[in-house]
Parts: structure tokens; C-alpha cells; sequence
């Protein structure tokens, strides 16, 4: 978050890839979306207090404003939130030891005809495994 570090540019190179996106809330938990807005689904990514991230996905359709506010209200003590991406193109897959899951976004209209079940073609991923325990050897 480069309101919360003024020596944010200086960590450029540490990083392989870096993106921008939307902030839902910041260090200060502050809501930055404000309660009217289109109704659609969401996906974020945010971070707790401990440094662990979380991928989170919102099937049902609510403004970004109650979704940051739901965000802010969770006992995880978040201390940030960026919105990644909205309607039917919100999507999240985890593979699992006992398999994937997989959740997909909803349109953003009344219009279509059926509810969306399926995954958009995404011009961007991210991805994550969990951190190797200490002394384990990194895969």
C-alpha cells in the first residue's frame, strides 16, 4: 500500500511482477468505496494483521462498498483489502488435497437468461502455495 509506506518504490526490485489495483481498505480499515454502487460479485485479495493472505470470493451480487464493509467486519483482523475483479469474471480455483473447488462470479445483470456456471477466460492469474515450513526445502 503506498499510502502506508512513503518508501514504496524502493521495493520495486525486490519483486519479479508487481500490479495495481483498486483499494478496498488500507492499514488505516478505513471503507474507500462508498455504500450505493452496481451490485455484482467480487473477488479480492487481503491481508491480516500477521502478514497472511487471503483470496476471497463473493458469489452474490452486493455493491463493493458492502463487500469492503463485510470484509472490515470479519474477526480476521484484515489490515488491507484490493479488489481484484467483478460480475462473471470473479472467479477463484483452489486445488485441495481432497480436490478442486472452484467459484465463479455472477453476471452483473438481470439480463441473462441463466445463472453464470462457468469460468471467463482470464487474461491475468495469481497464484499461491503455502510458504514452506522452516528448514523445509523449497519445491
Amino acid at each position: 500500500d503506498r499510502t502506508a509506506d512513503p518508501h514504496w518504490r524502493a521495493h520495486m526490485d525486490d519483486y519479479f511482477g508487481v500490479m495495481q489495483n483498486y483499494r478496498l481498505f488500507g492499514p488505516d480499515r478505513q471503507n474507500a468505496w462508498p455504500a450505493t454502487g452496481k451490485p455484482h460479485s467480487q473477488a479480492a485479495l487481503a491481508v491480516d494483521a500477521a502478514g497472511r493472505v487471503l483470496l476471497v470470493h463473493c458469489r452474490p451480487r452486493i455493491t463493493t462498498g458492502q463487500f469492503a464493509q463485510i470484509l472490515l467486519e470479519l474477526p480476521l483482523e484484515l489490515a488491507g483489502a484490493m479488489y481484484l475483479e467483478g460480475g462473471a469474471d470473479a472467479a477463484l480455483f483452489v486445488q485441495t488435497p481432497s480436490g478442486p473447488r472452484r467459484f465463479v462470479g455472477e453476471y452483473a445483470s438481470d439480463l441473462a437468461a441463466a445463472s453464470n456456471e462457468h469460468f471467463w477466460p482470464v487474461p491475468n492469474v495469481l497464484g499461491a502455495r503455502p510458504k514452506p515450513a522452516p528448514g523445509a526445502a523449497h519445491p
